[in-house]
């Protein structure tokens, strides 16, 4: 499923489905026609058709806690934590340039503007406004700051062939400040935000 052929439905079945995982099985029947005809398409199409009633009862639950819960929101690095789990508890891999079904935060971001919060809002979520770094007072990065120095590491070192190791991470920022950026968080700050560096990773998986 090329990214750009993503269809609106088949995001917020992602979205859904990570809101509603930690959750008893909703009633698909809550789902609208056009979300349940795209996501069987998008399930069928990576040869996962029989985890249908697993996958539906969840996006399902997710859609039941939407409509029932004020300020129902998902950070991005939750988001990617449970999608994680969920292809890996499946056998699944994300294949590059192709989408695996739940999407990537990275396709979500993309469809809007680099923006976690304004995709949530698209979707009638609460704005995740809680993401902040280890330490006191307001965050210096913004969650989306974050994101793309991680997308902007990766990409380096995929291009140049070297690993997306933490070292790496640390030398190529310093080379990066030293050039003149500024929107680069630090490596500790980096793992103090996620936990540790392979979290951090996941989030441009």
């Amino acid at each position: 499923m090329p990214q750009h052929l993503v269809p609106n439905s088949v995001i917020e079945a992602s979205l859904l489905f990570a809101v509603g995982y930690d959750s008893p099985a909703g009633d698909p029947a809550v789902l609208p026609e056009a979300m349940t005809a795209e996501l069987h398409e998008a399930l069928a199409a990576q040869d996962c058709a029989h985890l249908a009633e697993e996958v539906f009862g969840t996006v399902a639950a997710g859609w039941q806690l939407r409509a029932g819960t004020q300020g129902t929101t998902i950070a991005v690095n939750r988001y990617s934590t449970l999608r994680r789990r969920f292809l890996d508890s499946h056998g699944l891999k994300p294949i590059k340039g192709k989408n695996v079904w739940p999407v990537g935060s990275t396709t979500i971001l993309k469809r809007y503007g680099g923006s976690w919060s304004q995709a949530l809002q698209a979707f009638g979520f609460q704005a995740s406004d809680n993401f902040r770094p280890a330490g006191f007072g307001a965050p210096r990065f913004s969650e989306e700051k974050f994101l793309q120095a991680l997308r902007d590491f990766v990409k380096d070192a995929y291009d140049k062939g070297y690993l997306t190791s933490y070292q790496n991470y640390v030398s190529w920022r310093k080379e990066q400040v030293a050039q003149g950026r500024k929107d680069l968080p630090s490596g500790p700050t980096m793992r103090n935000t996620y936990g540790t560096w392979a979290k951090a990773l996941i989030n441009v998986q």
